[in-house]
Parts: structure tokens; sequence; C-alpha cells
């Protein structure tokens, strides 16, 4: 589908977001070679390794007074775990999520599948 998607924008000379295309790249590992010429065309070059990990950055202040309760990494954690679960089309997508407490900000997030991982970055660039 998103092979399609990128062939019919491509035909149309509509611009597709980056994270599109880059989906579209490494998303179908037996595209057409006339799709991946039109993907290059457009700025994508290669075949981008999709994961089903996802890195959210800037997501708290570990120095404000809120992050200095007991639950705050737990809390956010489970917030981001259900707001990531909106995104995606599957019941309980997300495998693991933690909140990194010595980072600046970071949450980390595991899906069950690598498409759930697309699904959800696509819509959060959107």
């Amino acid at each position: 589908r998103v092979s399609l998607m990128a062939k019919l924008a491509a035909g149309a000379n509509l611009h597709l977001p980056s994270h599109a295309l880059r989906a579209a790249a490494s998303a179908v590992p037996d595209m057409p070679d006339e799709t991946l010429h039109s993907l290059q065309a457009a700025g994508v070059h290669g075949r981008e390794r999709v994961t089903r990990c996802m890195l959210l950055k800037g997501m708290f202040d570990r120095l404000s007074p809120e992050a200095e309760a007991p639950n705050f990494y737990a809390d956010l954690a489970r917030d981001v775990s259900s707001e990531c679960a909106k995104l995606c089309a599957v019941a309980d997508p997300v495998l693991h999520c933690q909140a990194d407490r010595w980072s600046n900000g970071f949450v980390y997030v595991k899906f069950r599948s690598d498409r759930d991982c697309v699904s959800a970055v696509a819509r959060m660039d959107g």
C-alpha cells in the first residue's frame, strides 16, 4: 500500500513527506525498480532500516520539580504508552515504554511490530 501511494504521488508530481518516502523505501523489500527510481528522484536514496523502536526526545525536563515526584517516570511511561496505542490500528501495540531519568527528556518505546512503529511515527510527524 505504501509503495502504491508513493508511485501514485510520484506520477502526479505530488510532494510526500520525507517520513512517508522513507517508509515506502524500507517497508517494501521487493519494491519495483520504477517505484524505487521515483523515490530516489524525490530524494530518498537506498533502503533505510525499519525498526520497531522509537525514541521520543524532549518529553520532560529532569531538573524540574515535577520530575522529583516518586511516580513521575512510571506515570510518564504509562501516558506515552497509552498515547502511542491510540496511534496504531491494533490493540496493545506497545511492548515496552521507559522514560530515561538521567537523560534530557528521552522516552523509549518498543512496539510489537515495525509496522506499528512506522504508523505511529507517521502520525506523529503529520
